[in-house]
C-alpha cells in the first residue's frame, strides 16, 4: 500500500457530486471514479445515479464527513482505516489514467483522498489543491499518513494546514 512510482502520471481531479456527474456526461469512459457517499444525510437520489454507464470503473465507499470531536451520539459514520485503505487497493489495481475523486461538495473528503493518492504516487499536490477550496478530512488525512507512513507526505500535508493559516 506504500508509495509506488508510475510509468505515467495520473491525472487526479477533485469534484463535487454535480460537477462529477456533469462531468461524466460529457466525458464518458474518460474517467476512473472514486465516490465518496455519506451515510447519515444521503440524498434519495444521487447525481451519480444516471451515470453509472459513464465512468470506466468506479468504486464507491460510504462514510460521513466528521471530524476527531464529531459526538458519537450523533449518528454519524466516521471514516476507517479499512476505507482508506479499500480506495488505495483499488486505485492501484486499476492503475487509472484519469482519477476523478468526489464526495458530496468536493471539499473534505474527496480533497483528502486525492492528496493522499498525489502524494502515494509522487505527484504535485500543490497542483492538486487550493488552500481557499480545500478543508481535507482529518480523520482521513491521519489514517492515510499513518498508512503512507512517510514523512515527505506528512511535510506536505503540514505545509498545506500551514498555507491555509492567515
Amino acid at each position: 500500500i506504500g508509495l509506488r512510482k508510475r510509468k505515467k502520471k495520473m491525472n487526479i481531479q477533485i469534484f463535487s457530486a454535480r460537477m462529477a456527474a456533469k462531468e461524466l456526461k460529457s466525458s464518458p469512459n474518460k474517467w476512473h471514479v472514486v465516490s465518496i457517499r455519506g451515510i447519515r444525510h444521503t440524498p434519495t437520489v444521487h447525481p451519480l445515479d444516471f451515470v453509472e454507464d459513464s465512468p470506466k470503473d468506479m468504486i464507491i465507499v460510504r462514510f460521513d464527513d466528521i471530524s476527531w470531536s464529531t459526538d458519537p451520539s450523533l449518528g454519524y459514520s466516521p471514516p476507517k482505516r479499512e476505507d482508506v485503505e479499500k480506495i488505495f487497493n483499488w486505485v492501484d489495481e486499476k492503475e487509472p489514467e484519469n482519477l476523478m475523486v468526489h464526495c458530496w461538495a468536493g471539499i473534505s473528503r474527496s480533497s483528502a483522498i486525492a492528496f493522499l493518492l498525489s502524494c502515494k504516487y509522487e505527484q504535485d499536490t500543490k497542483a492538486l489543491l487550493n488552500p481557499d477550496r480545500h478543508k481535507p478530512n482529518v480523520i482521513v488525512m491521519d489514517y492515510g499518513l499513518d498508512i503512507l507512513n512517510n514523512t515527505v507526505a506528512s511535510k506536505l500535508y503540514r505545509d498545506f494546514i500551514l498555507s491555509q493559516s492567515p
